[in-house]
């Protein structure tokens, strides 16, 4: 789109940074479901099978 001129740098710039901040919050989201799996089999006495 932007070489065909129908976007513009501050569009391109929003864009970028509205998909970092998504990327951070996935990897926010993963970390915090990874540690809730791991807080369960703590607290079941269970050990985690590592793949």
């Amino acid at each position: 789109k932007f070489t065909l001129g129908e976007s513009n740098l501050f569009l391109i710039n929003s864009r970028e940074t509205k998909l970092i901040d998504m990327k951070i919050k996935q990897e926010s989201m993963i970390s915090s479901y990874q540690k809730t799996i791991a807080e369960l089999y703590y607290k079941a006495g269970t050990r985690q099978l590592q793949n």
